[in-house]
């Protein structure tokens, strides 16, 4: 058996064995909290590093454990920021879901970001409505999501990008090609 087999082994077992670790940490919620039922999120199996071995692709969770993406930046409830901030929790949430077995954990750890300005207000005004309620304000990532573009995200983003466009200021001016590129990419 060469390596590439035993690894493509051994990352095959370690995926029946994180599967068999979710049911049980389900299984666990349950017991503990028969009344509600868990979202346990899924992981999204990614393709090996190694392409020559077709065996080895699959769920790595071994190659994904490794990964150190960096953290989003904290967010204080600018508008013309809470998109990227919301794409940079999305990112980080997908590259190690791991971290992640359900939904609701990822909204609280997003919602640990927003430590100043609006942003704050709305974290701690999410998180005494669940302790009040006893239940989560935001029980799937959509939901927090949807709340989340509401109140942090630029209004009528199209109608702004077309305006931009349509404005003096949209010349090159001393721009370079690439940077009148770019953000001309972003507008579209």
């Amino acid at each position: 058996m060469d390596i590439g087999d035993r690894l493509a082994n051994l990352e095959s077992q370690f995926s029946e064995l994180q599967a068999q670790n979710t049911t049980i940490l389900h299984q666990l919620e349950l017991l503990v909290n028969p009344e509600r039922k868990p979202e346990i999120r899924k992981e999204t199996p990614v393709r090996s590093i190694t392409p020559d071995n077709s065996e080895a692709q699959g769920s790595t969770s071994a190659v994904r454990s490794r990964l150190k993406p960096s953290l989003p930046n904290d967010f204080d409830g600018d508008r013309t920021t809470g998109r990227a901030f919301l794409r940079s929790c999305e990112l980080y949430i997908r590259l190690v879901p791991d971290q992640f077995p359900t939904e609701e954990i990822a909204v609280h750890w997003a919602l640990s970001f927003m430590k100043s300005g609006r942003a704050s207000t709305f974290a701690e005004q999410a998180l005494v409505e669940e302790a009040v309620e006893g239940t989560p304000k935001f029980r799937t990532w959509l939901a927090f999501r949807t709340t989340f573009e509401e109140e942090f995200c630029p209004k009528n983003e199209a109608q702004l990008a077309l305006a931009k466009l349509e404005t003096t200021s949209y010349y090159q001016g001393r721009r370079t090609v690439d940077e009148y590129l770019d953000e001309f990419q972003e507008l579209i």
